[in-house]
């Protein structure tokens, strides 16, 4: 479930609120108006909110965050296009944990891995530095249409053996966090396709189709694109291992096949 909230509220602890507009979505509105602060007792499965509420012309206003994160959601800032969006909690990626096997929390329970469309939040930390990214596997392609397509992206690239197909992979990978700003070096080298008997398929060279994944991102940047593997015919649940550390910390896991 996700909402776009693309207006910001603010108010003053007096008997009037100021509604301010952001640049990029019209004039700017300024506007005194006469509310009633904190006059509604608020609960969310019986826990009271403690935080300030107001109450304008028969409307009960609360502070998104506080509700949202009182229901299970969490909320995501994207400050260049000034929207707030409320998402359903996002996996965590844990350390540990083997490229043959999804890693395991700090109970020792399996993480399950994310499906096609789902996001998942991947903690980690590459050269003593951490980040925090947002990925999605959007779209998984395999079979004769996978290989128009890598032969389409170059005519050099090889065919797939006999017993072999293409599967490509399309992530979305959204660095919202880096330690003391540096950047971070996204490589398709950094995912591993694993099968579903938990044997990991060696790196191939390719040539992928547009658009490329990868490149040098800084806090903000987001890239999206195509990543390529060689998988057995019979292998019908392969997963593909992310490891942002090339060291095993903070890995996270995908479905790559639909339900």
């Amino acid at each position: 479930m996700r909402f776009h909230f693309k207006s910001y509220v603010t108010g003053i602890l007096t008997a009037s609120m100021l509604f301010v507009g952001f640049a990029g979505y019209g004039d700017s509105i300024l506007q005194s108006i006469q509310v009633a602060f904190n006059t509604v007792k608020i609960e969310v499965n019986g826990r009271a909110v403690t935080a300030d509420n107001i109450l304008y012309n028969g409307t009960t206003y609360v502070p998104l965050r506080a509700i949202a994160e009182m229901l299970g959601k969490e909320v995501v800032w994207d400050g260049a296009a000034n929207t707030a969006h409320i998402n359903d909690k996002s996996k965590q990626g844990e350390t540990g944990g083997g490229e043959t096997a999804p890693p395991a929390d700090s109970e020792g329970q399996d993480i399950r891995p994310a499906a096609i469309g789902e996001q998942v939040i991947v903690n980690f930390e590459h050269n003593q530095y951490a980040f925090k990214a947002y990925m999605t596997l959007r779209e998984v392609v395999r079979g004769e249409y996978a290989w128009r397509l890598v032969k389409e992206a170059n005519a050099t690239n090889s065919p797939p053996k006999e017993n072999q197909e293409y599967l490509l992979a399309r992530f979305n990978f959204w660095l919202n966090d880096s330690e003391n700003a540096r950047k971070y070096t996204l490589s398709t080298d950094s995912f591993t396709l694993v099968s579903q008997d938990g044997k990991a398929y060696g790196r191939i060279a390719v040539i992928t189709p547009r658009p490329y994944l990868g490149g040098e991102l800084n806090k903000g940047d987001t890239s999206e694109g195509w990543v390529a593997f060689l998988v057995e015919k019979t292998d019908k649940k392969p997963l593909v291992c992310f490891d942002g550390s090339g060291g095993g910390s903070g890995k996270m896991w995908f479905k790559a096949y639909q339900e």
